[in-house]
């Protein structure tokens, strides 16, 4: 493994004034910015893995990954411009569909959709419950049918039996209960640090925590609050957005009862 030196020996792509702006980030902009990192970051763990089956790994992350560094803070239109608008109760979409049927696909060991008979999908189909996972969630995501005819108070006593199941049955899926600061991320150079971290690990580089800790921000807070602060940050968000996405689908949910409220007057 090589070791980089001093923060002059960081790759060329490197720049911290790509990242000016960052302190303008809403809470939505957070979460898309992390997104599409935590896809590099999944990638990239796979192309580090001998025994990773994942192929889409290979074809997509060298070029992503050129494009990202390019402009860190200008994403091309993807999946995350849709995930960030995604709320915890909605439409099931046919994509939804795509992804659960891959999940099975790479189940029963199939590399390509022309490994699978997709007949074997929907074997005992009218006993099998539907249970969505999205591509880079941690979290479940199940399918339910919500019947318009009956009125509003027997739906939401029938979704309380029903959460109150759903959550017995699943409890690794419990929502975390801490609210992410989201608007102290830019003063400790979280981007830039994940966008290192991901370089270091494609490359098999050693970044020390000096050089990064001197690299990420305009002010060095120090190796020991990089190790204190934003190393293990890094790591449950690129674990889990999960808290990061109820933020936003929070959010999105109040100003749509304010619109509402609004407009009633």
């Amino acid at each position: 493994m090589s070791k980089i030196d001093c923060a002059q020996d960081l790759p060329e792509w490197f720049d911290l004034e790509k990242y000016r702006g960052c302190e303008h980030f809403d809470v939505n902009e957070w979460y898309r910015q992390l997104l599409e990192r935590q896809s590099l970051f999944k990638a990239c763990a796979c192309l580090s893995d001998p025994d990773s089956t994942e192929k889409w790994c290979y074809d997509w992350y060298e070029d992503a990954a050129e494009e990202f560094r390019e402009a860190p803070l200008e994403l091309s239109p993807s999946l995350s411009d849709i995930e960030v608008k995604r709320q915890p109760v909605r439409a099931l979409r046919a994509y939804d569909l795509h992804l659960t049927a891959s999940e099975e696909m790479f189940a029963l060991g199939a590399e390509k959709p022309n490994d699978v008979d997709y007949r074997i999908l929907f074997k005992d189909s009218w006993q099998t419950e539907i249970e969505v996972l999205a591509t880079g969630s941690p979290y479940f995501q199940p399918a339910i049918v919500v019947d318009l005819g009956a009125n509003d108070s027997t739906l939401k006593a029938a979704f309380a039996i029903w959460l109150a199941e759903a959550r017995k049955q699943s409890p690794d899926f419990s929502p975390s209960r801490s609210k992410p600061n989201w608007r102290r991320w830019a003063r400790y150079g979280l981007l830039p640090y994940i966008d290192l971290w991901i370089w270091s690990m494609e490359t098999k580089t050693h970044i020390p925590d000096r050089v990064m800790s001197s690299a990420i921000s305009s002010y060095d807070a120090g190796e020991a609050n990089l190790r204190k602060t934003v190393v293990p940050l890094a790591n449950e968000l690129m674990a889990d957005l999960s808290p990061l996405q109820s933020l936003v689908a929070l959010q999105a949910a109040q100003a749509t009862s304010a619109n509402a409220e609004s407009f009633d007057e």
